[in-house]
């Protein structure tokens, strides 16, 4: 647990939480993310959950911060009209009462910020990924060729189809050495 993560967001006791590069995540920001998570999962809000799921909302935060500031580099900006249709259509696909989350997210003490500033990263991050990405990759036609060939000369053939990996832990409080693994197989 961080310095200032008793369990409920103290405004007046804001903390640093983490420095990325040049950002700073704080305690409240940590919060935030967390009574998102909380709203969204339908996880019980106990100490037990917080502490099992602070790591990773820091570890997204922390890359949210380092995906914003590649965004920043290459001057990729989004326009809040992106933000207010990814908005909406999270609100749509969620069937929020109302049909405003903004106001949804308040009266449940959770900040529509954090939220907008979660899908502005996201959406920062596909145009980065695009822009930098995409012209890299070409597929050219003897790779098209190739997979054509191995997928007609796999015809017919049995396949099947990983459903389940179970890793078998004795004590979970135990060091992990060698797991015994089972894969679940369908025919």
């Amino acid at each position: 647990q961080l310095p200032g993560m008793s369990g409920k967001a103290d405004m007046t006791q804001d903390r640093i939480a983490a420095v990325v590069n040049d950002d700073v995540i704080t305690t409240t920001d940590i919060e935030q993310r967390m009574k998102l998570a909380f709203l969204s999962s339908g996880l019980p809000d106990t100490a037990d959950v917080r502490a099992h799921i602070l790591p990773q909302i820091l570890r997204s935060l922390i890359e949210e911060r380092l995906e914003m500031q590649e965004a920043k580099r290459l001057d990729i900006t989004v326009p809040k009209e992106e933000i207010d249709n990814a908005l909406a259509r999270i609100t749509r696909d969620n069937h929020i009462p109302g049909g405003d989350m903004r106001a949804f997210l308040r009266s449940r003490g959770a900040s529509p910020e954090a939220l907008e500033q979660q899908i502005r990263a996201a959406l920062s991050w596909t145009k980065v990924v695009q822009r930098e990405l995409r012209p890299r990759v070409e597929v050219g036609d003897d790779e098209v060729n190739a997979t054509i060939a191995r997928i007609r000369a796999n015809a017919g053939k049995q396949e099947f189809l990983v459903s389940e990996i179970f890793l078998a832990v004795d004590n979970p409080k135990a060091k992990i050495g060698q797991p015994e693994v089972k894969i679940g197989l369908l025919p």
